[in-house]
């Protein structure tokens, strides 16, 4: 009798070690498991912060285990073109369940996968976004709805001031011009700035502060990167000579296609006091250098593989989207941005300012 006491006690600590342990799984680091219907692919990948994980699909069912140190914006990918038919969801540090959809299109001459999530349960970011979303679907069309989006998006921020949706929500909003600069005003102060990322505090900062971005006929901000052969390049370097910054990447179709004709141009125009400096955005070195050279670029090319956390990318406004460009004239001055290949040839020929800024 006693032994089975013994026993009996000693299975009693360990169960209590082992759901302790388990408690303390599940507060410092989260489980995402899903179910996929529709084209169940091989591998599932999945993308937050700097964070790129993948899975074998096994049955149509995955499972992804990481942490991370606060609610982060997430989203799916497979091999081959995909996108989300929403931008993002959210994960956190909790036991996290999913039902996907995964539709392939022919679009153009390409299949593309499009990924959808159905339902997702146990993460409270997501209940937050879902009932801001519904919100907005049912109100965005009502005479009022500028004080309704202040006083919801208020309600959000005031309740949830240290999470990224709060950030996340208010940037959008941002983008959409709706609020007032005293509604701006009045939520930004309300929310945590010390649990923001730097992109996030420098793309609410552009847009609250727009003359502090780079515009046509301001100074440009000097920066150095190093090249293909790991030299350090500076555009204080271009100075006396006109310099268009294109700013690309392997994996940007549109960059890629507009090289040939970037290609003429520079030849035509090199011994002209005429220079081009790429910056790639890309983080995989040895796709950077294999675009350089099969689109045979033989200006200097440069790259920043901080991604979204450098402020040359952030300043420029080229963390995601490429291709962007920016025309300098001699003295550093910005003579144009994004400027087409068209009227990028009638300004070196002509030599004049008179050319279409283009947003």
């Amino acid at each position: 009798m006693k032994t089975k006491f013994l026993l009996a006690l000693l299975l009693l600590v360990l169960s209590q070690l082992f759901l302790g342990c388990t408690s303390n799984k599940s507060q410092n680091s989260f489980v995402l498991n899903g179910i996929i219907k529709g084209e169940i692919p091989e591998y599932l990948f999945l993308h937050y912060g700097n964070v790129k994980d993948s899975v074998l699909v096994k049955n149509g069912q995955f499972h992804f285990y990481g942490v991370v140190n606060a609610p982060k914006v997430a989203r799916f990918s497979i091999l081959g073109v995909s996108v989300m038919t929403k931008d993002c969801f959210f994960i956190e540090n909790n036991t996290m369940q999913m039902d996907v959809n995964i539709e392939k299109k022919s679009m153009k001459g390409y299949d593309i996968n499009f990924i959808s999530i159905d339902s997702i349960s146990g993460s409270k970011t997501e209940l937050i976004k879902t009932d801001f979303e519904v919100y907005e679907s049912t109100h965005n069309k009502d005479a009022d709805w500028n004080s309704k989006l202040f006083k919801k998006l208020d309600t959000i921020i005031a309740n949830n001031p240290s999470n990224s949706y709060s950030a996340y929500v208010f940037l959008i909003q941002l983008r959409k011009k709706i609020l007032n600069k005293n509604q701006v005003e009045k939520l930004y102060h309300k929310i945590d700035t010390s649990k923001l990322s730097k992109v996030q505090l420098n793309d609410i900062n552009r847009i609250i502060n727009p003359f502090q971005t780079l515009k046509v006929g301001k100074q440009l901000m000097d920066f150095t990167l190093s090249n293909t052969k790991k030299e350090l390049i500076s555009t204080i370097d271009y100075r006396g000579k006109v310099l268009l910054i294109d700013f690309w990447a392997s994996w940007c179709t549109p960059c890629r296609k507009q090289n040939p004709n970037l290609s003429k141009i520079y030849n035509e125009f090199k011994n002209n006091d005429f220079e081009i400096l790429g910056v790639s955005i890309d983080k995989d070195l040895v796709k950077w250098m294999s675009a350089v050279k099969n689109d045979k670029l033989i200006w200097r090319n440069v790259i920043d593989t901080r991604g979204q956390e450098s402020e040359i990318l952030v300043k420029y406004g080229a963390t995601n989207s490429v291709p962007q460009n920016f025309l300098i004239d001699k003295n550093g001055l910005i003579i144009a941005k994004n400027i087409s290949i068209i009227d990028l040839k009638i300004y070196l020929h002509n030599n004049n300012s008179n050319v279409r800024e283009i947003h």
